[in-house]
């Protein structure tokens, strides 16, 4: 029994002998076996428990009533033979028929003991015993001769022909009676308390199952007859086959996802504030400089790709996982792509201005006249966002059962991901391009970034750009290594994407923002004195440059002395009656940022 115990089975098939299931019955009722809505038994050999007139003492078998209440009783079926029944009822009742019986055998006193049963007929034994006598007398009579027993065996074996308990054929190897002709029933026991009192317990027998095997082979037919089967609880709800099993679902842990949110709120909370700056600070010099409408648009881009955080919490208890899977990429997408593409054209739009500086020409310059880079970059996106979500390629949620099974080979493990459907790769046409596009927006931020690395502070964060993007490029190398060691893991997979995501927002909005909040307090004068100061620094490099050039194209006469030098002769009027000056550079930053309310003219 404690074996039975520590398997967790729920069902077991009992063959016990009818001397001995009272105290099998008692010993699975101590160790909680039997007697429950948990556990059902069925029992072969014990026909005697659903006889009519069963019945057990309230007081002292009161938990073998209990162990038996709901259970099932596999037994043959029974057909009545009425002749046979009226014929043991004639010699039960005959005393004179009994001595004639023991008389005729050629050694009666073998049957002075005998008895004779009080309840002759419809008994499975007496039938079988019956049949098994007539199948001895039609063997001896077909088998001529004096015979051996391995004649008669095998004339035994060979018999076949219906009996009062059913037909009557034998297996030919081991001579055991073939059951393909008997139909057995399932029957039913309950406590009967109509038929119960006080000091006896009674009993409900009723056939509820009908098998029987065809004699062709193959298998049994199962028939429900009227009567429905009630287990423990009186109910016909079955009890489960095996304990429930408990799954570990790998969910994220409630901290894990705060953590998460935390971070999406920092990025959230900094991308509004450092918009509202903007905004409250628009007539400063430092922020018209910083040309603010492309600061709205970094913003914006941050915002939206902190939102990714949101849909990648999503597990099994919240409704919309397959829409929550479709978001992920929406919001990364876009988000990277307004973020990245407002860094290029911010860079692109001053470095234009630049160039036009430079050559003396008078420009007129809108924000949307760099923005059509910007526009082709999302409509892409768009366009093979909204292809790929009305694919079947496109991300939906899917649950895996892991390799860890309990010891009823079921799997107590799995883990929830989103992964894309018609495997065979097929959403890679969509992903490799929506990779490349918004590498390709990074990549042209990078070279317009590096192009005005010689701007000021106040138009160009060039410095702190260049540590933004290595920061980038680091968490993007690492990230994407991380993102395939987890993968297999969620709360992983949930944390390191968070923070991957978090640093990246970062990386853009701590470098744009916080070296124009040190200057807020500039004076209009300190940062007319840096443009000048830089326009100074350019006219000296330009004038160096050509006078290089000048003396570089012109005839060279002299002399080397003993120590190997040489001395130059010539004019160098040229470079002496044309300096250059720091005023020869048109002062168009100082005309930029006097005009920073969305139009540069030059």
């Amino acid at each position: 029994m404690p074996r039975l115990q520590q398997s967790q089975l729920r069902y077991f098939l009992g063959a016990i002998t009818p001397s001995s299931w009272k105290d099998v019955l008692r010993k699975a009722y101590d160790f909680q076996l039997i007697g429950n809505d948990v556990h059902h038994w069925l029992f072969g050999g014990m026909t005697a428990v659903v006889t009519e007139g069963f019945t057990l003492d309230a007081e002292t078998e009161g938990d073998l009533a209990l162990a038996l209440h709901g259970v099932g009783v596999v037994a043959q079926k029974l057909i009545p033979h009425d002749a046979l029944d009226r014929a043991l009822a004639d010699i039960a009742d005959d005393v004179r028929l009994q001595q004639e019986f023991i008389s005729v055998h050629n050694e009666p006193e073998l049957l002075e003991n005998f008895t004779f049963s009080s309840e002759p007929g419809q008994s499975k034994t007496q039938y079988m015993t019956y049949d098994a006598g007539i199948a001895l007398g039609i063997t001896a009579c077909q088998t001529a001769g004096n015979f051996t027993g391995r004649e008669f065996y095998d004339n035994l074996v060979k018999a076949n022909f219906t009996g009062v308990s059913g037909r009557v054929n034998f297996h030919p190897l081991t001579g055991t009676r073939l059951d393909d002709a008997f139909e057995f029933e399932i029957i039913n026991l309950r406590i009967s308390p109509q038929k119960s009192s006080p000091a006896e317990l009674a009993f409900d027998a009723n056939a509820s199952v009908l098998v029987d095997f065809p004699i062709s082979g193959g298998p049994g037919r199962v028939t429900s007859l009227d009567n429905p089967f009630l287990y423990y609880g009186n109910t016909t709800i079955p009890p489960l086959v095996l304990p429930p099993i408990t799954q570990d679902l790998n969910l994220i842990p409630t901290a894990i996802l705060i953590l998460g949110y935390v971070l999406m709120a920092i990025v959230m909370l900094l991308s509004l504030g450092c918009a509202l700056w903007v905004h409250r600070r628009s007539d400063s010099y430092v922020v018209r400089a910083a040309q603010p409408y492309f600061l709205f648009q970094l913003c914006l881009g941050t915002f939206i790709m902190a939102c990714t955080i949101i849909p990648l919490s999503f597990q099994e208890d919240l409704p919309g996982l397959d829409h929550a899977c479709q978001a992920i990429p929406w919001c990364a997408c876009i988000g990277f792509c307004t973020a990245m593409s407002a860094l290029f054209s911010k860079s692109h739009r001053i470095n234009q201005l630049m160039n036009s500086g430079t050559t003396f020409r008078r420009v007129r310059l809108d924000p949307q006249d760099v923005m059509r880079p910007f526009y082709i970059m999302l409509l892409i996106n768009l366009i093979l966002l909204t292809i790929w979500s009305g694919s079947p390629y496109h991300f939906t949620w899917h649950r895996e059962p892991v390799h860890n099974y309990d010891e009823f080979g079921r799997s107590v493990e799995s883990i929830g991901y989103c992964y894309p459907g018609g495997g065979n790769g097929m959403y890679l046409i969509f992903l490799v391009p929506l990779v490349l596009v918004n590498v390709l927006v990074l990549v042209l931020a990078t070279f317009q970034t590096y192009k005005a690395k010689d701007l000021p502070t106040e138009f160009s964060e060039t410095r702190y750009l260049a540590l933004s993007m290595l920061s980038m490029s680091e968490t993007f190398i690492l990230g994407a290594t991380t993102i395939v060691a987890v993968m297999d893991n969620p709360t992983g997979l949930f944390l390191v994407v968070s923070i991957l995501i978090s640093i990246v927002c970062l990386s853009i909005l701590l470098p744009m923002f916080v070296p124009k909040y040190h200057q807020r307090n500039k004076s209009e004068r300190e940062m007319r004195e840096s443009i000048q100061s830089f326009n100074a620094r350019r006219s000296a490099l330009a004038s160096a440059t050509d006078r290089a050039s000048l003396i570089a194209s012109m005839p060279v006469r002299g002399s080397t002395n003993v120590r190997g030098s040489t001395t130059l002769r010539g004019s160098t009027s040229g470079v002496d009656k044309a300096p250059l000056s720091n005023d020869s550079t048109p002062d168009f930053f100082e005309s930029f940022a006097d005009e920073g309310k969305g139009t540069d003219t030059f």
